[in-house]
């Protein structure tokens, strides 16, 4: 009896060399449109993430500059003690309770972004994926990494799905996606 083999555009990755691996289907109608989403979301996530470290990390400055100029009062100082004066005001700045406060926040709204892109993660790959690809990391930056590597088989997925119905002429001119 002859044997029926259809490809249904299946893609199989071990996780890590192994043993776990991730299945999923770009060739799926709505899948290639949920990870665009998730590409997106997590895109303007990190956008977020950097403009509030970029005001944490200007506000520290202007703190810094506010208290340089108090202590040294218009005096007329070397080098060194410039130095000094502004390392000693760094150091109790960085551990004021209102930098700790706005630097816990932004630690908090990456965690809380980790937690979602992982839900996400889990809906379009399956649920336990974002366990078993990074297990307690929690970063956002090893789930760009994770979508990073898998952009190519869904690249040639969607690829190979689209270029079936494309005229002979037309084809391998247009990238998916």
């Amino acid at each position: 009896m002859d044997t029926l083999r259809i490809d249904t555009g299946l893609v199989q990755l071990l996780i890590n060399e192994g043993p776990d691996h991730i299945e999923f289907n770009p060739t799926e109608v709505n899948w290639g449109r949920r990870y665009e989403k998730l590409r997106i979301s997590l895109k303007n996530g990190m956008n977020e993430n950097l403009e509030k470290l970029n005001g944490v990390e200007k506000k520290t400055n202007n703190l810094i500059e506010e208290r340089f100029k108090e202590e040294t009062n218009g005096r007329s100082l070397s080098k060194e003690e410039m130095d000094n004066i502004k390392k000693t005001i760094e150091v109790a700045i960085e551990e004021s309770q209102e930098i700790i406060d706005l630097k816990e926040e932004v630690n908090c709204i990456r965690d809380d972004m980790c937690l979602i892109m992982r839900n996400e993660i889990d809906g379009l790959f399956g649920k336990g994926v974002s366990q078993k690809v990074f297990g307690n990391l929690m970063s956002e930056y090893a789930i760009v990494s994770f979508l990073e590597c898998i952009a190519p088989y869904i690249q040639s997925g969607r690829e190979k799905m689209v270029t079936k119905y494309m005229p002979k002429g037309k084809r391998n001119k247009h990238k998916v996606m």
